[in-house]
């Protein structure tokens, strides 16, 4: 059974002068259309091969875009961020994780840019502003540069214990 919506949903943030404002996410009404755009670009994507920075700059675009959209009353930011790292799995890189530790500054830079950008609508699309997206950018880059060490580090690992280096005997 699908239960539509009529009112959009709304998330609270808190601006720079420490006030409450509020997020409003697509209206129901509109979402099927922003979905379709949505899944339009994450398709394109994945039939890409990316490198690296191109990579980010997806992840960080697919993400934005989906959270903002918002489609379902909980899980987009976990949707979101499995959903992003298609194209870069696709493209043979490895996953951005978001760590919990940076959290909060996650929030954060996505609140700052949605209140930026306002309600999507049809006529908006899904990313009227990428140019907004850099902070996200910035953030996916140095999330995903911790994955790569983790990545090394077991590596390295690996290596030792192909070796015959005992676990007390690693060196990290």
């Amino acid at each position: 059974m699908i239960i539509m919506c009529h009112r959009p949903l709304l998330f609270h943030a808190v601006n720079k002068k420490n006030q409450q404002v509020f997020i409003e996410y697509a209206h129901p009404l509109h979402t099927e259309k922003l979905m379709a755009l949505f899944i339009e670009e994450l398709n394109s994507l994945c039939k890409q091969t990316l490198n690296l920075k191109d990579g980010i700059k997806a992840y960080a675009k697919i993400h934005m875009g989906f959270v903002h959209i918002h489609p379902f009353w909980d899980g987009n930011g976990r949707l979101a961020r499995l959903i992003a790292n298609i194209p870069l799995l696709k493209s043979g890189l490895p996953p951005i994780v978001i760590s919990q530790d940076e959290r909060q500054q996650y929030i954060k830079i996505l609140a700052d840019y949605q209140l930026k950008v306002g309600q999507l609508t049809p006529d908006s699309g899904v990313w009227p502003k990428t140019k907004l997206l850099t902070d996200f950018e910035q953030f996916c880059d140095r999330s995903h540069k911790e994955t790569r060490e983790l990545i090394e580090g077991a590596k390295k690992l690996q290596e030792q214990r192909n070796k015959g280096i005992t676990p007390t005997q690693y060196v990290c």
